[in-house]
Formats: C-alpha cells, structure tokens, sequence
C-alpha cells in the first residue's frame, strides 16, 4: 500500500470584484475512480475531518478533498464590501469541482461523493438539487432533511460560548458576526411552523443518501432522522448513541462506509507461494529403498499369475517371488 500525505493547494476564483484563493487539502490522485469532496461545518476549517481521513488510507481508487470556506483557514477572506453567505460558499464550491474535474488526469467515469458536516451536509443537499455537479452519494453528519427552529438557536448558542476558540482556527470575525444574520442563509428554502425544510431539493436526486447522526443530538435527533427517512426512503440512517454534534467518524462507520460504497481496500496478502518447493543447488540424492522396488515387481507378478503360461513357468516365477521376498527380509533384519 503507498504512503501518502494530505498536500494543500489553492484555487483561484474569478471574480469581479479581484481573484482571490481558496484552499483545499487533498489526499490520493484526481485520476482515482472515486471523488469525496468534504465539506466543514458553519465555522470548521479542513482540518475537521482530519480523523477520518486517518482511518481511510486502505482504501484504495480514492481521492479525497476537504476545502476551507472563504474566510476560514488557509482560504482567502471576501473584500470588504461583499458579505458572508451560503451562496458564496456553493459557487465556490462548484467552481472548485468544475476547474478539477476538467482536468485531464481524470477518470470520464469517476464517482463524486459529498461528506457534508453540519451546513456542508445542507451545502451538499443544494449541490445535488442544482445538478451542476453529478452527485453518486450524499453522507450527511448530524444533519438531517429539516433544522428545528429550536436547533438552529441551539447552534447559534453553540458558536456563542466557542467564540474564544475560532481565533486558533484562523477565521475571519467578518464570517463569525455575518453567521448570526438573517442574511447570512440567501439559499432559497422551504420552510414550515416546525422550521426549515430541505427535502424537497432532493426530490429529484436519486443517488445514495447516508445520514450519520447522534441519537440525542440537539441538531438531528433520532426524531428528525426518522423524519427525513420518511421523507428520503433511499436514505440510509446510521445512529450512534449521545448527544454531541457532529457525529463521529469511528472506525465501525469508517468500515460501514467502504462496505456500502463498496470501496476496495488494498491488498495486504503476501504472495502466494509456489506449489513446489525450489530444490536447494546442492540437495542430498534421494535414499533408496529397497521396498520401492517391491512395487513394479508386484505388478509384473500380477500379469504371470493371469497369464495361461505352463506350469513350469508358474514355478519359476514363484520361486523368483520367494527369492525376492527372502532378500527383502534379509535387508530389514540387517538395519
């Protein structure tokens, strides 16, 4: 199996207003025949999905990209006239998987799969609805195909009492305020009494759904995920048991993973060996036994007794048995 490192690089986004980059890190070659583009949650950087990029190195025909929001990371920040907001960052996205698809390294028939995190799952959902990327698999963590309205406060209290860690992340306060806007969601929504509604952008998408969740979570309880099963019946709904947001990625559902997507590993066997052992260049001469020679003289025997030859033949092929017989069990008697 080859050694391989994560290496960051940068794309550059086109815009009007000036070119600015943004980073991604990136783990096996664009030519493998699988794509998994990761992507953080509200205020992660691509360093949160460092734990499960460390139990997918067996995985072999893989490539694997985690890419920092404007603002977040290595990832440039926007101008200062233009505001945060989940429209930003799906372009960004999109312009990122168009520049690498195109390249020609790549398979024609490579497979793209979305690991979204919190608001890169609901990112990933609005990807497959846009169709502007062809999505093989959506696997969402801890969010499910609606957000309460009481979870969507929970989250902000959340990022309230974490602020004093998004300095070691390297995110711009710009992002952080822009996050506890209205303006902040600009995607076009469904929304009812209960709160916001996203299955109605998958109506249309027929590839795997995977929603790892945690059972008691304020973000997607089991109730919602039972909810978005009802509502997605090809999802596939994995739950582990507690109460933190995100879930994890251990490594039963790291394995569960390669099983469903049906994700080779490589091969740890050794070779196989030959059926015949080699002889050594100077090997002892075979022992010979006297027994040994027993065997085609049975045989011929055999033929003498069948055949209608006269008596006297008869006699002497006896006594040439006894004969044989006497100095086989002289040998035995002298070793």
């Amino acid at each position: 199996m080859p050694v391989e490192v994560p290496v960051i690089h940068h794309h550059l986004v086109h815009k009007e207003s000036g070119t600015r980059r943004i980073a991604y890190k990136q783990l096996g070659g664009l030519e493998a025949k699988h794509l998994f583009v990761c992507l953080p949650g509200l205020l992660e950087t691509q360093d949160s999905f460092d734990l499960l990029w460390s139990q997918v190195t067996d995985f072999e025909h893989c490539c694997w990209i985690s890419l920092d929001y404007c603002g977040r990371g290595y990832s440039d920040p926007l101008p200062e006239d233009q505001n945060y907001s989940t429209s930003v960052y799906l372009a960004d996205i999109e312009d990122l998987i168009s520049a690498l698809s195109s390249r020609p390294s790549r398979d024609a028939n490579q497979k793209i799969h979305f690991i979204g995190t919190s608001m890169g799952g609901i990112l990933a959902m609005y990807l497959a609805h846009r169709q502007k990327v062809k999505a093989h698999s959506l696997i969402l963590n801890d969010i499910g195909a609606s957000l309460h309205w009481s979870s969507l406060m929970a989250l902000y209290q959340q990022i309230k009492h974490s602020e004093h860690k998004l300095d070691l992340l390297s995110i711009d306060p710009r992002a952080v305020n822009a996050v506890h806007t209205t303006a902040h969601f600009d995607l076009a929504y469904e929304y009812d009494l209960f709160g916001m509604q996203f299955h109605t952008l998958l109506n249309a998408y027929h590839g795997k759904i995977i929603l790892l969740h945690n059972s008691h979570s304020r973000i997607c309880p089991l109730t919602v995920a039972e909810q978005s099963k009802k509502r997605l019946p090809q999802m596939e709904v994995w739950t582990q048991y507690g109460v933190e947001h995100p879930a994890t990625w251990d490594a039963a559902m790291v394995a569960k993973l390669g099983r469903t997507l049906k994700l080779k590993k490589y091969s740890t066997q050794p070779p196989q060996a030959s059926m015949q052992a080699p002889q050594p260049e100077t090997a002892a001469p075979a022992r010979h036994e006297p027994a040994m020679d027993l065997i085609p003289f049975m045989e011929n025997s055999k033929k003498y007794m069948e055949s209608p030859e006269p008596e006297s033949l008869s006699m002497n092929w006896t006594g040439k048995l006894l004969s044989k017989l006497k100095k086989l069990l002289n040998f035995r008697s002298n070793k």
